[in-house]
C-alpha cells in the first residue's frame, strides 16, 4: 500500500471513530466493501462493541501519531480531532438546533453572537459518556461575564479516550475565549480557541489555534436568525513537524417563539469538504419558568400561581428534537431533554437515541446564574417603626365622620397591604410601604382611594375576606400586590386589579429593580396602576 493511500485509509477510520464521524454503521460499511451488512453485528452487545473498538482504535491511534501518517510538509484534513460536536444538555435536547436561540453560556459552542443576550454572569458544567461505551468521556466548563462593553466568555472542553484496564490514553483539550456584543437587534460574536492533543500511545503532542465568528438578528420579538462559521484558518501542529488543518464548519438557523414559554428552532449545518450536512429541528417548552427569565414587558402570571412557588422559585422545562444527515447514508437521531431548576441553579438533561448504531448518550449540564453586578443589600427597617413614622408624618386631623352612602359609593379604589413573599421577615415593613406609595400615586392623579386605615393588616387576608371588606366600603376596584426576590437578587413587584362586583382579576402589572431602586419601582408601578384604572373606567 502506498503512503498516500495508507494516509487516506487512516484518516477515514479516524473520521469514523471520533465525535463528528459517521459512526458504527460506517465501520460495517468499510469492512464489507460499502454494503451495510444486516447481520448479528447490528445486535452486538455493548461489551463486544467496546472490545471491538479497542482492537481497532489502538492500532489506528498508533498510526495517526506516527511520522509515517503524513508525508513531511503535507497538510491533512481531519474532522475527528477537535470537531465542533455539540455540548450542553439544553441544546442537545433540542436536536442541536441552537444557532438562532443561543441565549446561554453554550452560545460559545454554537454561535458566539448569542453571548450578547446574557445580562448576568453565569457558569456551567457539562458531562457525557459518549455512546455509553465508557471509552469516550467528554466534559465542558464555561462561564460568561457581562460588562458595559459587551459579554465575555471562557470555556474548557475536554475529550478523554481511555481503554480500561489498559493504561494508554488520549486527551483532546480546547480552551476558548469568546466575546459578544449587541447593536440594537443585531449582535456579533467571536471566539478564539487553543487546541492541545496528547497521546500515551505515541508519546506525541499537538497544539493549534482556531477562530469562530457568529451573527444573530432579532427580526421581531418572536423570530430570530443566526449563523456561525467555526474553525476558520485552524491547524494542528505536531512535534514531528507535520500539520493538519481542522476543517471549517458552518451553521445556519432560525427560531420562532410561539409564546414566552414555547420556542421552535431549525438549523442546517455542515463541514467544509464533507458531504454529510445535517438538518436539525428542536422545540423547548417551559412548564414553569421564573419571571426573571421572561421579557420584562410581559404580564407574568407565575407569581400568582402561589406564594410558596415564588418564595422558592422552581423552573421546569421539556425538550425534544432530532438531527438527520442530508447526504450519504441518511441516519436519523432523535433527542429528548428536560430541565429542573431551583432558584439560580439549573440542571439540564438530554438523551440521544443510538446515534448511527454506535450507542445512546446521556448528557448532564449544571448551571448557575449570578446576581447582576452592583446590587446592594436591602436596608433593614422595622415594620412597627415605619408605621409609627408614617403616622407621625401624617397631618394631625380629627378622624372623619362615618361616610354617607353616596360617599361610600364614590370611595373608589381599595389598596390592600402588599404580600411579602421574600421569606425575609425584615422586609415586612414594605407591606405597608408599597401600598402607601401606590395610594399616593393614585391620589396625585385624582383617583379616589379608600382610607388606608380601613384595610390595616390586610396582607395575609384571603381573597373572599378582602372582597367582603371592599364591598362594605363600596369600593369599585381592589389593588392587591406581592413582592418577591427573583434568583438574581432583584425585587419583583406584581400587582393585580380586581373588579369588586365580579371578583375577577381584570389586569396584571409587574415591575422589578435592584435593592437601591425599590421606591422608584414602587412609584413606577403606582403610576401604571393609576393609568390602567383610568383606562378601565373610561
Amino acid at each position: 500500500m502506498g503512503r498516500a493511500k495508507h494516509s487516506e485509509r487512516v484518516r477515514f477510520f479516524r473520521k469514523l471513530l471520533l465525535p463528528g464521524g459517521i459512526g458504527w454503521t460506517g465501520l460495517r460499511r468499510a469492512f464489507h466493501g460499502g454494503a451495510v451488512m444486516r447481520t448479528k453485528t447490528a445486535r452486538i452487545s455493548r461489551f463486544w462493541r467496546a472490545l471491538f473498538c479497542l482492537g481497532l482504535v489502538v492500532p489506528l491511534l498508533l498510526l495517526s501519531g506516527s511520522a509515517d501518517f503524513v508525508e513531511a510538509g503535507v497538510t491533512d484534513n481531519t474532522t475527528g480531532a477537535f470537531a465542533d460536536g455539540g455540548v450542553g444538555a439544553r441544546a442537545i435536547g433540542m436536536g442541536g438546533a441552537f444557532v438562532a436561540v443561543a441565549d446561554d453560556v453554550y452560545a460559545m459552542e454554537y454561535n458566539p453572537a448569542g453571548l450578547a443576550l446574557l445580562d448576568r454572569a453565569s457558569v456551567t458544567f457539562d458531562y457525557a459518556n459518549l455512546y455509553d461505551l465508557g471509552l469516550l468521556k467528554q466534559s465542558y466548563l464555561g462561564g460568561a461575564f457581562p460588562t458595559r462593553w459587551g459579554v465575555h466568555g471562557l470555556s474548557y472542553k475536554g475529550l478523554r479516550v481511555a481503554f480500561d484496564p489498559f493504561p494508554q490514553k488520549l486527551n483532546e483539550t480546547t480552551l476558548g475565549y469568546g466575546y459578544g456584543r449587541s447593536f440594537g437587534p443585531f449582535s456579533l460574536g467571536t471566539r478564539l480557541k487553543y487546541f492541545d492533543l496528547s497521546s500515551d500511545f505515541t508519546n506525541g503532542t499537538a497544539t493549534g489555534i482556531g477562530f469562530d465568528i457568529g451573527a444573530r438578528y432579532q427580526v421581531t420579538d418572536r423570530w430570530s436568525l443566526g449563523a456561525s462559521i467555526q474553525n476558520l484558518y485552524s491547524n494542528l501542529n505536531f512535534g514531528t513537524g507535520t500539520s493538519e488543518s481542522i476543517p471549517t464548519s458552518w451553521k445556519l438557523g432560525t427560531a420562532y417563539r410561539i409564546n414566552e414559554k414555547w420556542i421552535l428552532a431549525f438549523d442546517y449545518d455542515g463541514v467544509s469538504g464533507d458531504a454529510f450536512n445535517r438538518l436539525r429541528l428542536g422545540t423547548e417548552y417551559w412548564i414553569i419558568r421564573p419571571s426573571y427569565r421572561l421579557p420584562e414587558e410581559k404580564k407574568h402570571r407565575e407569581i400568582f400561581a402561589g406564594v410558596d412557588l415564588e418564595k422558592y422559585p422552581i423552573s421546569l422545562a421539556i425538550r425534544s428534537g432530532f438531527d438527520k444527515s442530508q447526504s450519504g447514508k441518511a441516519d436519523f437521531t432523535p433527542t429528548v431533554g428536560a430541565t429542573f431548576g431551583y432558584g439560580a441553579v439549573r440542571l439540564d438533561y438530554a438523551f440521544e437515541f443510538n446515534r448511527a448504531d454506535l450507542g445512546s448518550t446521556h448528557r448532564y449540564s449544571l448551571s448557575y446564574d449570578f446576581k447582576p453586578w452592583g446590587e446592594k443589600p436591602m436596608e433593614r427597617v422595622d415594620r412597627a417603626e415605619y408605621a409609627a413614622k408614617k403616622r407621625k408624618e401624617a397631618p394631625a386631623v380629627p378622624p372623619p365622620p362615618p361616610p354617607s352612602v353616596a360617599e361610600r359609593r364614590s370611595s373608589g379604589v381599595a389598596i390592600v397591604d402588599f404580600a411579602n413573599a421574600t421569606g425575609n421577615e425584615d422586609l415586612s415593613w414594605l407591606e405597608i410601604g408599597f401600598a402607601d406609595i401606590v395610594a399616593d400615586e393614585l391620589s396625585k392623579r385624582g383617583i379616589p382611594v379608600v382610607p388606608r386605615s380601613a384595610l390595616a393588616n390586610s396582607a395575609s387576608l384571603p381573597g373572599p375576606e378582602i372582597l367582603k371588606r371592599a364591598r362594605n366600603l363600596n369600593a369599585g376596584m381592589v389593588v392587591r400586590g406581592l413582592y418577591v426576590y427573583d434568583p438574581s437578587g432583584k425585587m419583583v413587584l406584581t400587582v393585580r386589579l380586581i373588579d369588586v362586583s365580579t371578583g375577577k382579576t381584570v389586569d396584571f402589572i409587574e415591575a422589578s429593580g435592584g435593592a437601591s431602586d425599590i421606591f422608584t419601582v414602587g412609584r413606577a408601578i403606582g403610576a401604571e396602576v393609576a393609568s390602567r384604572i383610568g383606562n378601565l373606567s373610561r
